[in-house]
């Protein structure tokens, strides 16, 4: 299986080469930015979501919890959910001052949670990294943040119509 990787991505792969064959139990080499494996199909499945998880940043010991089926990881691309001009303030949104908001995330939906150029990627069991994507874009659509920790402490789904923003109730 072939993966074109990023120069980001690709110095995060060779730091930990080693530590990932042995692991996977698999053949990887590393040609400029192009990243071949080979195994058996079903090794070189996992190894493909394993290798993805640590080219996004995840440490190799997050990374390998994905061979357990329990575990996912998803991937939230901003540029779907917002325009180009508020990349930058979403993602300062989504961090917090001094990373204290990302922090709360992680701590509260059970997640390793990790921010790239244009994406969030959520690593963790079903659940948690379902309800930790759904506290994501409720932040991206402005969601006040005590709102969404007080779902994420109760492990509560998000309902659709409900924003968390307060409103000014009015009477006729």
């Amino acid at each position: 299986m072939k993966i074109f990787l990023t120069l980001k991505q690709r110095n995060r792969l060779i730091k930990n080469i080693k530590i990932l064959k042995k692991e996977l139990d698999i053949k990887i080499s590393l040609n400029g930015t192009l990243l071949e494996f080979t195994g058996d199909s079903l090794k070189e499945y996992d190894s493909g979501i394993v290798l993805d998880a640590v080219a996004q940043g995840f440490s190799v010991k997050n990374a390998l919890l994905l061979k357990n089926p329990d575990y996912i990881i998803e991937k939230v691309e901003l540029k779907n959910y917002l325009r180009p001009q508020r990349l930058r303030q979403i993602k300062a949104r989504i961090i917090g001052k001094e990373g204290k908001a990302i922090k709360t995330l992680k701590q509260l939906s059970d997640c390793d949670i990790k921010i790239d150029d244009y994406s969030v990627c959520i690593l963790g069991l079903f659940e948690d990294v379902k309800l930790a994507k759904q506290a994501v874009l409720r932040l991206i659509r402005g969601s006040k943040h005590s709102y969404v920790y007080d779902k994420l402490e109760h492990k509560q789904l998000f309902d659709e119509d409900d924003l968390g923003l307060k409103i000014e109730k009015r009477q006729f």
